[in-house]
């Protein structure tokens, strides 16, 4: 979905080269101690690099937080927003408690995992709310990070061994963000796109968002699950899931036969249908994440549908991340939903 998102824009996560370092555990993470600004936004952050609302709240010990966490991908973290008009920041403010953000550029459910059990957290059981929202960059077929199309959970398993230092990140990411310079090589040598998999499977992300919520519960803490907002113009949806799935599997024969050129060239007919695959995507994502929450009695807020109900375009800012407005809305989902289910938080 990163991926995605970087050739439908400007290059933006190019861009964020700048406010992110490489991380050993975590592959990258936001910079500590920012105080700058991005795409036209105030961002601050505090010393474990979690984005904060100034830079007066950069330098507050974990003791100040203890209201609402966040945890999830750039939606989350407010891409394209200013702090205060991130939902977590809006909840927080209506239920009277602080904010602490973790979410992070480009994350997936398996690097959030990561971030929860590699104590770069304040402890979790000084929080009354737990909002996690991965899923977006769960979905991504074409990683932003690295030329490897394989599973995050054995990219991080097997690379950060390796790199122990997590140092190449930044230098791949400039290698993949260079459109030719990722094509050529692929050109030559094709073998990455026999296995084209999502970052975390569908199967996998459920595991872990359940394994999460486990652990919070156990703190006493109150999970909120928000799920995956996008926003797609139908007009452009010109094709069906199983011609995708096919060209995909066009592109997997070519590239086990050797024939790296014309494998590019179904790579490029599937990437074409790419807003349809993660349309379609999200909804299975989103389906299952409320099946998930009906089997284990988690509060779920559905923000798919709250953005896609009316004038949708001007709930979000691009495809994946949601304007003021969408996360205003979202907000005041969150809110009706734990004041609906007992949760102490009328």
């Amino acid at each position: 979905m990163a991926y995605f998102f970087l050739f439908n824009t400007e290059n933006p996560l190019f861009q964020s080269k700048r406010i992110l370092h490489s991380d050993r555990n975590l592959g990258w993470k936001l910079q500590p101690h920012l105080n700058t600004e991005f795409y036209q936004k105030s961002l601050y952050s505090d010393g474990r690099g979690n984005r904060v609302a100034s830079k007066e709240a950069s330098g507050l010990n974990d003791s100040a937080y203890s209201g609402v966490l966040t945890m999830g991908p750039s939606s989350a973290f407010g891409w394209g927003v200013d702090f205060e008009e991130t939902y977590s920041a809006l909840v927080s403010k209506n239920l009277n408690l602080n904010i602490y953000n973790a979410s992070q550029i480009g994350y997936s459910v398996h690097q959030g995992l990561l971030l929860f059990n590699n104590d770069q957290l304040p402890n979790i059981k000084n929080f009354k709310i737990v909002i996690i929202a991965y899923g977006v960059n769960d979905l991504d077929k074409f990683r932003f990070y690295d030329s490897n199309f394989g599973s995050d959970e054995e990219y991080f398993s097997k690379y950060l061994k390796t790199h122990g230092s997590g140092s190449e990140f930044l230098g791949n990411l400039g290698k993949v963000t260079s459109i030719f310079m990722h094509e050529i090589s692929l050109l030559t040598d094709c073998r990455a796109l026999i296995d084209i998999q999502q970052r975390v499977s569908l199967q996998t992300y459920l595991d872990k968002i359940a394994e999460l919520v486990k652990t919070i519960r156990i703190s006493g803490v109150t999970p909120v699950l928000i799920n995956t907002p996008y926003y797609y113009e139908a007009s452009r949806i010109t094709s069906n899931e199983g011609h995708i799935d096919q060209l995909y599997n066009e592109v997997k024969v070519a590239a086990k036969n050797g024939h790296c050129s014309e494998a590019l060239g179904f790579l490029k007919k599937a990437k074409s249908f790419e807003s349809l695959r993660v349309f379609e995507d999200v909804k299975k994502l989103n389906q299952s994440l409320l099946e998930l929450s009906q089997q284990y009695k988690i509060i779920y807020v559905d923000a798919f549908s709250i953005l896609q109900s009316q004038n949708a375009k001007e709930n979000f800012v691009d495809p994946v991340h949601p304007s003021a407005k969408g996360h205003n809305l979202i907000s005041v989902a969150i809110l009706k939903a734990l004041s609906g289910k007992g949760a102490g938080f009328e």
